[in-house]
């Protein structure tokens, strides 16, 4: 049983487990220009680097989720990023932008262990009724870093060029697998491991798969990142198409930061208030106001980037709620496979994150307007599933959760 110091000991490693991925996420978004004209790609076969590394980030999840559970937290974990590591290096070194697209998915492989697994030790060491505050204090910390990691990455491109944006990821990621290696203890005690078998493994996905709870939940963070990716993949694009430079680009991100972890803290005073899922609405309304106010101050006159950020800025603090509120819901319900759920949450959350990546741009073409109207549509659609499961749920055709 692991004690209130062990706990908060564990807070810090867990904060940085999800960092290191979601910073490889985007700190070199604002060097994507660049990186395209160095290997003579097009935007599109940039993007494709995006997509890989979230394709990588998304699939494995489904693997992390089933081997933590058997074979316990640590050992996968170290696994991953120590992968995640060497890939990174490998990414500083690509010679073509093949290869980039290659090492950016093995990339994303070894990231998703500390992603996936972080969710997974909550769910070990804290109670239900914890668990979404939980989720509340953790994901400040961790929605930051793919707001600031632009910043960063847009500053050391100008002054060192691209390379060395993967250059401070490895030193990043080395500093983790050693953190890890000493510090981080086994959460999954062996009496409560589940053995690996073919039928274990497609039978308890199937019962996330066919819960209703599930889906409900799920798809909260799911559209949260099908909105922010697709802003974050087409939006440098939409900037330097009007002149800016890198580390220009970079100061663009520093509002989403402040705006996320502004809608971290306030779900988290809301869940003393209200319930799990009125706070989710609540976070929904602000998430969808965003994405309407970007579509109006882009329907005429000429183009400013104020138009495009602070929009979006308003969206990311509906994010502040969807992102970890969503998770909780997920993990909260199905706390016995936590690592199952975990997984499959990462999968399908990342996995449309990708898919996202990459249809803004063949919808958007670089153009304000088309990008406005592409995350407009996102938003009304997630919110209106999730409107539909709360009328579902309220009808009694499925059951009343503890959370709700």
């Amino acid at each position: 049983m692991q004690t209130k110091n062990t706990q908060t000991n564990l807070l810090p490693i867990i904060v940085m487990m999800s960092v290191v991925g979601l910073m490889a996420t985007d700190i070199y978004i604002p060097a994507m220009p660049s990186i395209a004209k160095h290997f003579a790609i097009t935007d599109h076969g940039m993007q494709l680097t995006l997509a890989g590394y979230l394709l990588g980030l998304s699939v494995s999840q489904l693997a992390y989720g089933p081997l933590s559970d058997h074979f316990g937290r640590k050992p996968i974990v170290f696994a991953g990023m120590l992968l995640f590591t060497l890939a990174t290096l490998a990414c500083s070194f690509a010679t073509s932008g093949f290869e980039l697209i290659v090492f950016r998915c093995l990339q994303g492989i070894g990231a998703c262990a500390g992603l996936t697994i972080g969710r997974a030790i909550i769910g070990d060491i804290y109670s239900k009724e914890q668990t979404g505050k939980i989720f509340a204090t953790v994901f400040p910390f961790v929605g930051l870093s793919p707001a600031i990691a632009p910043v960063i990455g847009g500053y050391v491109n100008s002054l060192y060029g691209w390379h060395s944006v993967f250059g401070l990821l490895f030193v990043f990621g080395f500093v983790l697998v050693v953190v890890v290696f000493f510090k981080l203890p086994e959460t999954k005690e062996k009496e409560h491991r589940i053995a690996i078998r073919a039928t274990t493994v497609a039978k308890t996905y199937a019962s996330l798969v066919f819960s209703m709870t599930f889906w409900g939940y799920v798809l909260v963070p799911c559209f949260a990142y099908i909105a922010y990716f697709g802003y974050i993949s087409e939006s440098s694009f939409v900037f330097s198409k009007q002149g800016y430079t890198s580390s220009q680009i970079g100061y663009f991100y520093i509002a989403l930061s402040i705006t996320y972890l502004a809608g971290n803290l306030l779900s988290k005073r809301f869940l003393n208030h209200m319930s799990l899922n009125r706070a989710l609405l609540s976070g929904y309304v602000v998430f969808v106001a965003g994405a309407l106010l970007m579509l109006l101050m882009n329907s005429s006159g000429s183009f400013y980037a104020m138009k495009i950020w602070l929009p979006m800025a308003v969206l990311t603090l509906g994010n502040g709620f969807l992102l970890p509120l969503g998770a909780a819901g997920v993990i909260a319900n199905f706390k016995e496979k936590s690592g199952y759920a975990s997984g499959l949450l990462g999968f399908l959350q990342l996995g449309s994150a990708s898919v996202s990546s990459l249809a803004v741009g063949f919808f958007s073409q670089a153009d304000a307007f088309r990008l406005s109207l592409y995350l407009s549509a996102c938003c009304l659609l997630g919110f209106f599933l999730f409107v539909l499961f709360l009328r579902i749920q309220s009808r009694g055709y499925i059951r009343l959760d503890p959370v709700a």
